[in-house]
């Protein structure tokens, strides 16, 4: 006789984002709100008393990522934006460090995205305008969130298929929202002048 299987609580955390995304079924112009409107209504919640804050984050980016499967109204760019933005305005709420928030959920987006057969890069692009955003809101040092978003990134990238690397480097190697995006110099590219 099979059993199911329960969720883990990070699973239900990536099933609820997801299915409250699918529900507010966003227009074009909606789709950053109401991803950043499901990932922290979900997430600020599930903060409260949990020992991996960083897991958490990732699972809820994880559940934007996966609705982009049933909305097509909604790119993994708008997505991932509005999933940072979430992300840091639920542990900024918990008072909470964002920084291995935003590592571990960019890097789950960037997964999310390759699997899914779409667009790792505008999973990385997103999420690092999203950081930017909310730093912004927050009060916070945008340049600072930009290129802990960056690097984590440009690390994810190198676990990718061949070329991901060069195509996350061609990305942050610019401004990005009017932010000088600082990386490590073994990141940076030479660029014509």
């Amino acid at each position: 006789m099979a059993t199911e299987q329960e969720n883990s609580p990070l699973d239900t955390l990536t099933d609820h984002v997801r299915a409250a995304l699918i529900a507010a079924a966003p227009g074009p112009s909606e789709v950053t709100d109401a991803a950043a409107q499901a990932t922290y209504g979900f997430l600020f919640p599930a903060l409260e008393g949990c020992e991996d804050e960083a897991a958490a984050a990732a699972a809820a980016a994880a559940g934007t990522l996966l609705a982009t499967k049933k909305l097509s109204s909604a790119p993994i760019w708008h997505v991932s934006r509005g999933a940072a933005v979430g992300i840091m305005h639920a542990g900024f709420g918990r008072r909470l460090d964002l920084e291995p928030m935003l590592i571990a959920a960019v890097r789950r987006m960037m997964t999310e995205a390759d699997g899914l057969g779409g667009d790792f890069g505008a999973a990385a692009q997103g999420a690092i305008e999203g950081s930017i955003t909310a730093a912004d809101e927050l009060g916070l040092d945008p340049q600072d969130f930009a290129a802990i978003t960056a690097l984590a990134a440009l690390e994810m990238s190198e676990e990718l298929p061949e070329g991901a690397l060069e195509k996350i480097q061609h990305l942050v190697n610019r401004r990005i929202l009017g932010v000088d995006v600082r990386i490590p110099s073994r990141y940076t590219l030479e660029l014509p002048s």
